[in-house]
Order: structure tokens, then C-alpha cells, then sequence
């Protein structure tokens, strides 16, 4: 797909994307993920600020940053994971209608965070941002329920590291 689409064409950057997400979905061994990174990577530096899409391709290469923690346990990984979730979710208004997704996987990644290095301020903010996709989505909003899941996991995850009866409660 990159020789029909080289360098300067001008769906070079989605080829980029299509193979770095082809690479995780269907190798997803440690090499292929740390070339789909380097794919994400070339992509991102052809979506300049302002690129309509450019939330899409640091959403995938924070995702591919949180699988490779995943595997390999490097928290670094982690934090990259962070830090991309965390610029994807700044390109979003708050109306934005894939807003709630972005808090869902900021969310997810702080978790795992706080379960590896027990920072309270990680789950803190995690309950917070599953909070904030609950006011932004629509009472019957198909998505809510995942909202409540990682709300849920959120909770459970503290009272894991806390035994904190109020942490279970509210998971339950």
C-alpha cells in the first residue's frame, strides 16, 4: 500500500495509519507493534495542529504505546500512552460528538497507571474523566454504558490497592 501511495501523496499518512493498525491487529508481536509506532509516528508528522484527523492518529499511536506496556510492563510505554491520549483529547471540544471516547481511554490508560505505581492522583482523575463523559453523553447514549465501565473499573482498581469499602460500594 506505501509503494501505491509514496511520499507526497497526498493519502500517504492514511496508508501509514492502515498499515501501523493492520500491523497491531493482526501480528501484534512486539516487532510488529514497535513498527506500527513508527508508522503512527511518520503519520503524525505529516498531520500538522489543526488537521482535521490528527486526533485519530495520536488516539492509535497512544493505543499501540498502552498494548506494548501491555506485553513488556515499561511503564515509560505507559506514560507515552499518557501523554498521546492526553494531546488527542485537547484536540477535542467539548461537544465534540467522539469526546467521550478519548475520557474512555485517558481513562483506561490512568488506571492501569495508578495499579502500577498506586499514585492516588491517577484514579482520582480517572473517576473524574468517566464522570465527565457521563454529563456529555445523552441519558440513552448507546457508549453510556462504557462510561459505567470504566467508572466501575476505576473504583475497583482503588479499592484493590486502598480496601477501601467505599470504593466497592460504588463499583457495585
Amino acid at each position: 500500500a506505501l509503494r501505491l501511495r509514496p511520499v507526497g501523496h497526498e493519502y500517504h499518512d492514511f496508508s501509514l495509519n492502515s498499515l501501523g493498525g493492520a500491523l497491531v491487529t493482526h501480528f501484534n508481536d512486539i516487532d510488529d507493534i514497535t513498527q506500527a509506532i513508527s508508522l503512527y509516528c511518520e503519520a503524525l508528522t505529516l498531520h500538522s495542529p489543526g488537521y482535521p484527523y490528527r486526533d485519530t492518529v495520536l488516539n492509535n499511536l497512544a493505543l499501540v504505546f498502552k498494548i506494548r506496556y501491555k506485553k513488556l510492563h515499561v511503564i515509560e510505554d505507559l506514560n507515552e500512552a499518557i501523554d498521546w491520549y492526553r494531546e488527542s483529547l485537547r484536540l477535542l471540544w467539548h461537544d465534540h460528538p467522539e469526546r467521550h471516547r478519548a475520557l474512555h481511554n485517558l481513562s483506561s490508560a490512568l488506571c492501569s497507571c495508578f495499579m502500577h505505581t498506586r499514585k492516588n492522583e491517577d484514579v482520582k482523575e480517572a473517576i473524574q474523566l468517566c464522570r465527565e463523559a457521563l454529563t456529555i453523553l445523552p441519558s440513552l447514549h448507546p457508549d453510556r454504558c462504557f462510561s459505567y465501565m470504566w467508572l466501575q473499573k476505576a473504583y475497583l482498581s482503588r479499592y484493590q490497592v486502598q480496601l477501601s469499602p467505599p470504593d466497592l460500594s460504588l463499583a457495585i
